[in-house]
């Protein structure tokens, strides 16, 4: 998992010395503050390609009152998606996938029954949020639950799956990313996870980086909240 940057446009330019940098940490605290609902974060600030202040503030689990430093990773959620698409786009620049291609060429979908509820969309359609499709099982609760089969999530794409009314226009959904997710692995044989580490993590040096929860028991735990007192763990 990649840490989490705050970087404030206003410090930025000072941060360096000794000085700056405590004059920065206790702006970032007092943020942190009055922010009142996030436990806790990571900071890095990087200049000229070299890291000039990196700290931690609050705390990675509210519960034990483990402390956030500068080496805490944080779950970024949608922030992957970012990076799904640099991935996405590397594999089509290696031949094996066609964006503007529609994505009943390509498995599970050319295998289900109903092709007609994907026709016409294309994988830049999903990277882009504009496929007219959504599945309210998994659009978001996938994000948040790994209790499902393989066959199941094949099953509820297929059968659950729905046109939204206003068509092809903009909806902002996790869905068209686990239809990646999906093609990846039934067409191309691939988890898009390792892939990650292969195409993007290893060959940029992001060594503290990684997609899989299971390689980095040590990260900050998540929390939800809408007020202080209503701060819960994900």
């Amino acid at each position: 998992m990649k840490h989490l940057f705050f970087i404030s446009a206003l410090f930025i330019a000072t941060v360096g010395n000794s000085q700056s940098n405590e004059e920065f940490a206790k702006f970032v605290q007092s943020t942190l503050s009055n922010l009142e609902i996030i436990p806790g974060i990571s900071v890095a600030v990087t200049s000229d390609n070299e890291m000039i202040y990196t700290g931690g503030f609050g705390v990675g689990d509210v519960e034990n009152n483990v402390r956030a430093t500068s080496t805490t990773n944080f779950y970024i959620a949608s922030s992957t998606k970012a990076f799904t698409g640099l991935m996405t786009s590397l594999i089509a620049e290696n031949g094996s996938l066609d964006l503007n291609k529609n994505i009943t060429s390509y498995k599970p979908f050319s295998d289900f029954e109903n092709q007609d509820l994907f026709s016409g969309i294309t994988i830049q359609d999903l990277l882009s949020h504009t496929s007219g499709v959504d599945n309210p099982y998994l659009s978001f609760r996938l994000a948040f639950s790994g209790d499902y089969t393989h066959q199941e999530i094949l099953e509820l794409v297929e059968d659950y799956s729905e046109r939204l009314e206003k068509g092809k226009e903009f909806d902002y959904t996790n869905y068209g990313y686990y239809l990646i997710s999906l093609i990846i692995k039934e067409e191309l044989g691939l988890d898009w996870r390792k892939l990650m580490d292969e195409m993007i993590f290893s060959p940029t040096g992001m060594d503290g980086t990684t997609a899989f929860v299971s390689e980095d028991p040590m990260h900050a735990r998540p929390y939800v909240a809408l007020h202080k007192d209503e701060l819960s763990a994900v």
